[in-house]
Protein backbone atom coordinates (compact mmCIF):
# COMPACT_ATOMS: atom_id res chain seq x y z
CA UNK A 1 0.00 0.00 0.00
CA UNK A 2 1.40 3.34 -1.01
CA UNK A 3 1.86 6.29 1.34
CA UNK A 4 -0.81 8.34 -0.45
CA UNK A 5 -3.45 5.66 0.04
CA UNK A 6 -2.60 5.37 3.73
CA UNK A 7 -2.93 9.14 4.20
CA UNK A 8 -6.33 9.24 2.45
CA UNK A 9 -7.59 6.37 4.66
CA UNK A 10 -6.37 8.15 7.80
CA UNK A 11 -8.13 11.37 6.75
CA UNK A 12 -11.40 9.52 6.21
CA UNK A 13 -11.11 7.93 9.66
CA UNK A 14 -10.54 11.36 11.24
CA UNK A 15 -13.55 12.84 9.42
CA UNK A 16 -15.77 9.98 10.55
CA UNK A 17 -14.57 10.39 14.13
CA UNK A 18 -15.33 14.15 14.05
CA UNK A 19 -18.81 13.57 12.66
CA UNK A 20 -19.56 10.95 15.28
CA UNK A 21 -18.18 13.24 18.00
CA UNK A 22 -20.32 16.22 16.84
CA UNK A 23 -23.42 14.08 16.73
CA UNK A 24 -22.78 12.76 20.22
CA UNK A 25 -22.25 16.32 21.52
CA UNK A 26 -25.53 17.45 19.94
CA UNK A 27 -27.33 14.53 21.50
CA UNK A 28 -25.87 15.39 24.90
CA UNK A 29 -26.99 19.05 24.58
CA UNK A 30 -30.46 17.95 23.54
CA UNK A 31 -30.73 15.66 26.54
CA UNK A 32 -29.66 18.50 28.86
CA UNK A 33 -32.21 20.91 27.35
CA UNK A 34 -34.96 18.33 27.69
CA UNK A 35 -34.03 17.85 31.34
CA UNK A 36 -34.09 21.63 31.92
CA UNK A 37 -37.50 22.01 30.27
CA UNK A 38 -38.84 19.13 32.33
CA UNK A 39 -37.49 20.70 35.52
CA UNK A 40 -38.95 24.14 34.63
CA UNK A 41 -42.35 22.65 33.83
CA UNK A 42 -42.31 20.72 37.08
CA UNK A 43 -41.44 23.87 39.06
CA UNK A 44 -44.18 25.88 37.33
CA UNK A 45 -46.69 23.14 38.03
CA UNK A 46 -45.61 23.07 41.67
CA UNK A 47 -45.98 26.88 41.91
CA UNK A 48 -49.42 26.73 40.31
CA UNK A 49 -50.41 23.98 42.72
CA UNK A 50 -49.25 26.10 45.64
CA UNK A 51 -51.27 29.08 44.34
CA UNK A 52 -54.31 26.85 43.86
CA UNK A 53 -53.92 25.55 47.41
CA UNK A 54 -53.70 29.12 48.73
CA UNK A 55 -56.89 30.16 46.93
CA UNK A 56 -58.67 26.94 47.93
CA UNK A 57 -58.19 27.94 51.56
CA UNK A 58 -60.44 31.01 50.97
CA UNK A 59 -63.31 29.30 49.22
CA UNK A 60 -65.31 29.29 52.47
CA UNK A 61 -68.09 31.88 51.84
CA UNK A 62 -68.42 32.62 55.54
CA UNK A 63 -64.80 33.67 55.96
CA UNK A 64 -63.73 37.28 55.51
CA UNK A 65 -60.88 37.57 53.03
CA UNK A 66 -58.63 40.46 54.01
CA UNK A 67 -57.32 42.23 50.90
CA UNK A 68 -54.82 45.08 51.16
CA UNK A 69 -54.27 47.96 48.70
CA UNK A 70 -52.14 51.05 49.23
CA UNK A 71 -51.39 54.35 47.53
CA UNK A 72 -51.24 58.15 47.79
CA UNK A 73 -54.86 58.89 46.77
CA UNK A 74 -54.29 62.64 46.32
CA UNK A 75 -57.31 64.55 44.93
CA UNK A 76 -59.37 61.36 45.24
CA UNK A 77 -61.14 60.73 41.90
CA UNK A 78 -63.15 58.03 40.13
CA UNK A 79 -59.98 56.31 38.90
CA UNK A 80 -59.05 55.64 42.54
CA UNK A 81 -62.59 54.48 43.28
CA UNK A 82 -62.60 52.04 40.37
CA UNK A 83 -59.31 50.47 41.43
CA UNK A 84 -60.67 49.98 44.95
CA UNK A 85 -63.86 48.55 43.50
CA UNK A 86 -61.81 45.92 41.65
CA UNK A 87 -59.96 45.03 44.86
CA UNK A 88 -63.24 44.79 46.78
CA UNK A 89 -64.80 42.47 44.18
CA UNK A 90 -61.87 40.03 44.01
CA UNK A 91 -63.78 37.67 46.32
CA UNK A 92 -67.38 37.32 47.40
CA UNK A 93 -66.63 38.21 51.01
CA UNK A 94 -63.76 40.72 50.83
CA UNK A 95 -62.71 42.93 53.70
CA UNK A 96 -60.75 45.74 52.00
CA UNK A 97 -57.95 47.43 53.92
CA UNK A 98 -56.46 50.54 52.28
CA UNK A 99 -53.12 52.00 53.32
CA UNK A 100 -52.30 55.71 52.95
CA UNK A 101 -48.65 56.75 52.83
CA UNK A 102 -47.69 59.71 55.02
CA UNK A 103 -46.64 63.16 53.78
CA UNK A 104 -42.97 62.79 54.66
CA UNK A 105 -42.40 59.66 52.55
CA UNK A 106 -44.64 60.85 49.73
CA UNK A 107 -43.04 64.30 49.34
CA UNK A 108 -39.57 62.77 49.51
CA UNK A 109 -40.10 59.85 47.13
CA UNK A 110 -42.87 61.03 44.77
CA UNK A 111 -43.44 64.78 45.13
CA UNK A 112 -45.65 67.39 46.76
CA UNK A 113 -49.31 66.58 47.22
CA UNK A 114 -52.30 68.94 47.12
CA UNK A 115 -53.99 67.27 50.10
CA UNK A 116 -52.23 66.26 53.30
CA UNK A 117 -52.28 62.71 54.64
CA UNK A 118 -55.21 63.36 57.01
CA UNK A 119 -57.35 64.73 54.16
CA UNK A 120 -56.39 61.86 51.89
CA UNK A 121 -57.28 59.29 54.55
CA UNK A 122 -60.60 61.02 55.26
CA UNK A 123 -61.48 60.94 51.53
CA UNK A 124 -60.96 57.17 51.51
CA UNK A 125 -63.24 56.67 54.51
CA UNK A 126 -66.11 58.04 52.42
CA UNK A 127 -65.57 55.51 49.62
CA UNK A 128 -68.15 52.72 49.85
CA UNK A 129 -65.66 50.02 48.76
CA UNK A 130 -63.29 50.66 51.69
CA UNK A 131 -63.75 48.81 54.99
CA UNK A 132 -60.68 50.04 56.86
CA UNK A 133 -58.08 52.78 56.37
CA UNK A 134 -54.53 52.41 57.67
CA UNK A 135 -52.69 55.73 58.05
CA UNK A 136 -48.88 56.02 57.88
CA UNK A 137 -48.73 52.88 55.74
CA UNK A 138 -45.22 51.74 54.78
CA UNK A 139 -43.93 52.82 51.37
CA UNK A 140 -42.93 49.20 50.70
CA UNK A 141 -45.09 46.37 52.06
CA UNK A 142 -43.23 43.98 54.37
CA UNK A 143 -43.99 40.53 55.69
CA UNK A 144 -44.17 42.00 59.17
CA UNK A 145 -46.89 44.43 58.06
CA UNK A 146 -48.83 41.61 56.35
CA UNK A 147 -48.70 39.47 59.50
CA UNK A 148 -49.66 42.39 61.76
CA UNK A 149 -52.84 43.17 59.81
CA UNK A 150 -53.58 39.52 58.95
CA UNK A 151 -53.60 40.26 55.23
CA UNK A 152 -54.58 37.38 52.96
CA UNK A 153 -53.96 39.06 49.58
CA UNK A 154 -52.22 42.20 48.33
CA UNK A 155 -53.80 44.04 45.38
CA UNK A 156 -51.83 46.45 43.20
CA UNK A 157 -51.75 47.87 39.68
CA UNK A 158 -50.08 46.31 36.66
CA UNK A 159 -47.10 48.68 36.80
CA UNK A 160 -43.91 47.13 38.18
CA UNK A 161 -42.63 48.61 41.47
CA UNK A 162 -38.86 48.32 41.87
CA UNK A 163 -36.56 49.12 44.78
CA UNK A 164 -33.15 50.80 44.55
CA UNK A 165 -31.53 47.53 43.47
CA UNK A 166 -34.12 47.04 40.70
CA UNK A 167 -35.98 44.22 42.46
CA UNK A 168 -39.76 43.86 42.43
CA UNK A 169 -40.96 44.93 45.89
CA UNK A 170 -43.95 42.57 45.64
CA UNK A 171 -41.95 39.53 44.55
CA UNK A 172 -42.12 37.85 47.98
CA UNK A 173 -45.92 38.26 47.94
CA UNK A 174 -46.10 36.81 44.43
CA UNK A 175 -43.96 33.85 45.50
CA UNK A 176 -46.56 33.10 48.18
CA UNK A 177 -49.36 33.25 45.59
CA UNK A 178 -51.01 36.14 47.43
CA UNK A 179 -50.70 38.91 44.83
CA UNK A 180 -53.68 40.17 42.82
CA UNK A 181 -53.48 42.58 39.89
CA UNK A 182 -55.95 45.43 39.42
CA UNK A 183 -56.15 47.63 36.32
CA UNK A 184 -55.77 51.39 36.08
CA UNK A 185 -58.47 53.62 34.61
CA UNK A 186 -57.22 55.35 31.45
CA UNK A 187 -57.78 59.09 31.00
CA UNK A 188 -57.81 60.12 34.64
CA UNK A 189 -55.09 60.62 37.23
CA UNK A 190 -54.09 63.13 39.88
CA UNK A 191 -51.30 64.39 37.60
CA UNK A 192 -53.83 64.99 34.79
CA UNK A 193 -56.07 67.04 37.10
CA UNK A 194 -53.16 69.17 38.27
CA UNK A 195 -52.11 69.67 34.62
CA UNK A 196 -55.56 71.04 33.77
CA UNK A 197 -55.30 73.60 36.58
CA UNK A 198 -51.78 74.66 35.61
CA UNK A 199 -52.77 74.94 31.95
CA UNK A 200 -55.65 77.36 32.73
CA UNK A 201 -53.89 79.02 35.66
CA UNK A 202 -55.09 82.59 34.94
CA UNK A 203 -58.71 81.50 34.59
CA UNK A 204 -58.70 79.81 37.99
CA UNK A 205 -56.96 82.79 39.64
CA UNK A 206 -59.63 85.13 38.22
CA UNK A 207 -62.29 82.68 39.36
CA UNK A 208 -61.03 82.80 42.94
CA UNK A 209 -60.54 86.58 42.88
CA UNK A 210 -64.20 86.91 41.91
CA UNK A 211 -65.09 84.71 44.90
CA UNK A 212 -63.31 86.96 47.39
CA UNK A 213 -59.85 85.41 47.64
CA UNK A 214 -56.89 87.79 47.67
CA UNK A 215 -53.75 87.64 45.59
CA UNK A 216 -51.75 87.14 48.78
CA UNK A 217 -53.72 84.02 49.65
CA UNK A 218 -52.99 82.58 46.21
CA UNK A 219 -49.33 83.70 46.21
CA UNK A 220 -50.05 86.13 43.34
CA UNK A 221 -48.24 89.47 43.09
CA UNK A 222 -50.08 92.80 43.26
CA UNK A 223 -49.37 93.67 39.60
CA UNK A 224 -50.58 90.24 38.44
CA UNK A 225 -53.68 90.50 40.61
CA UNK A 226 -54.63 93.96 39.26
CA UNK A 227 -54.00 92.98 35.63
CA UNK A 228 -56.22 89.91 36.00
CA UNK A 229 -58.96 92.03 37.56
CA UNK A 230 -58.81 94.44 34.59
CA UNK A 231 -58.97 91.50 32.15
CA UNK A 232 -62.00 90.16 33.98
CA UNK A 233 -63.78 93.55 33.74
CA UNK A 234 -62.99 93.79 30.01
CA UNK A 235 -64.39 90.31 29.42
CA UNK A 236 -67.57 91.19 31.33
CA UNK A 237 -67.94 94.40 29.28
CA UNK A 238 -67.51 92.45 26.02
CA UNK A 239 -70.15 89.95 27.09
CA UNK A 240 -72.54 92.75 28.12
CA UNK A 241 -71.97 94.60 24.83
CA UNK A 242 -72.59 91.46 22.80
CA UNK A 243 -75.88 90.88 24.65
CA UNK A 244 -76.97 94.48 23.96
CA UNK A 245 -76.06 94.19 20.28
CA UNK A 246 -78.10 91.01 20.03
CA UNK A 247 -81.05 92.80 21.65
CA UNK A 248 -80.63 95.76 19.28
CA UNK A 249 -80.61 93.42 16.29
CA UNK A 250 -83.91 91.90 17.43
CA UNK A 251 -85.33 95.40 17.97
CA UNK A 252 -84.08 96.69 14.60
CA UNK A 253 -85.51 93.68 12.76
CA UNK A 254 -88.84 94.24 14.49
CA UNK A 255 -88.77 97.97 13.65
CA UNK A 256 -88.05 97.33 9.98
CA UNK A 257 -90.91 94.89 9.71
CA UNK A 258 -93.20 97.39 11.42
CA UNK A 259 -92.26 100.03 8.82
CA UNK A 260 -92.98 97.66 5.97
CA UNK A 261 -96.27 96.60 7.54
CA UNK A 262 -97.23 100.26 7.95
CA UNK A 263 -96.48 101.07 4.32
CA UNK A 264 -98.28 97.94 3.23
CA UNK A 265 -101.39 98.96 5.12
CA UNK A 266 -101.58 102.53 3.88
CA UNK A 267 -100.41 102.17 0.29
CA UNK A 268 -101.45 100.06 -2.63
CA UNK A 269 -98.75 101.48 -4.90
CA UNK A 270 -95.80 99.34 -3.65
CA UNK A 271 -95.46 95.98 -5.48
CA UNK A 272 -95.47 93.77 -2.37
CA UNK A 273 -95.39 90.60 -4.42
CA UNK A 274 -91.82 91.49 -5.49
CA UNK A 275 -90.47 92.13 -2.00
CA UNK A 276 -92.65 89.77 0.04
CA UNK A 277 -89.89 87.19 0.67
CA UNK A 278 -87.05 89.70 1.11
CA UNK A 279 -85.69 90.78 4.47
CA UNK A 280 -86.32 94.48 5.23
CA UNK A 281 -82.67 94.81 6.22
CA UNK A 282 -81.74 94.61 2.55
CA UNK A 283 -83.99 97.55 1.74
CA UNK A 284 -83.83 100.17 4.48
CA UNK A 285 -81.02 101.53 6.63
CA UNK A 286 -82.54 102.30 10.03
CA UNK A 287 -80.09 105.15 10.54
CA UNK A 288 -81.73 106.95 7.61
CA UNK A 289 -85.14 108.55 7.35
CA UNK A 290 -87.40 105.88 5.74
CA UNK A 291 -88.33 108.36 2.97
CA UNK A 292 -85.04 110.22 2.66
CA UNK A 293 -83.41 110.48 -0.80
CA UNK A 294 -80.68 108.02 0.25
CA UNK A 295 -83.22 105.45 1.40
CA UNK A 296 -85.23 105.85 -1.80
CA UNK A 297 -82.06 105.32 -3.86
CA UNK A 298 -81.30 102.13 -1.94
CA UNK A 299 -84.80 100.80 -2.50
CA UNK A 300 -84.80 101.75 -6.17
CA UNK A 301 -81.35 100.23 -6.80
CA UNK A 302 -82.14 96.85 -5.18
CA UNK A 303 -82.17 93.74 -7.39
CA UNK A 304 -85.95 93.40 -7.07
CA UNK A 305 -86.94 97.03 -6.69
CA UNK A 306 -87.63 97.99 -10.35
CA UNK A 307 -87.76 101.65 -9.28
CA UNK A 308 -91.14 101.19 -7.62
CA UNK A 309 -90.68 103.97 -5.03
CA UNK A 310 -90.12 106.60 -7.74
CA UNK A 311 -93.41 105.58 -9.20
CA UNK A 312 -95.03 105.48 -5.77
CA UNK A 313 -93.88 108.96 -4.74
CA UNK A 314 -94.67 110.69 -8.06
CA UNK A 315 -98.22 112.03 -8.57
CA UNK A 316 -100.33 110.54 -11.35
CA UNK A 317 -103.82 110.77 -12.76
CA UNK A 318 -105.30 108.83 -9.81
CA UNK A 319 -104.07 111.39 -7.30
CA UNK A 320 -104.97 115.01 -6.66
CA UNK A 321 -103.47 117.76 -4.55
CA UNK A 322 -105.30 119.78 -1.91
CA UNK A 323 -104.66 123.41 -1.30
CA UNK A 324 -101.66 122.75 0.95
CA UNK A 325 -100.01 120.48 -1.65
CA UNK A 326 -100.64 117.20 0.27
CA UNK A 327 -101.40 114.27 -1.98
CA UNK A 328 -104.05 111.68 -1.26
CA UNK A 329 -104.73 108.38 -2.94
CA UNK A 330 -108.37 107.96 -4.08
CA UNK A 331 -108.28 104.36 -2.88
CA UNK A 332 -107.52 105.26 0.73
Amino acid sequence: MTKNKRKSIERKDKDNRKKNGDNSKKEDKKIKLDKQETTTTTNNNNNNKEKDKVEEEYVDPNKKIRVYADGIYDLFHFGHARSLQQAKLLFNNTYLIVGVCNDEDTHKLKGKTVMNSLERAESLRHCKWVDEVVENAPWIVTQEFIDKHQIDFVAHGEDLCLDKEGNDVYQFVKDQGKFKTIKRTDGISTSDIILRIVKDYDSYVKRNLARGYTGKQMNVGVFKENSLKVEEKIEKFKTSLKDRLDQFKVWSDSTEFNIVNFLQKFSNRIPWDKIKNKSPTTMVDLNEDPLSPDTIDILNSGPNSSGFLDDFLQPNDDQEENEEGIQFDHDE
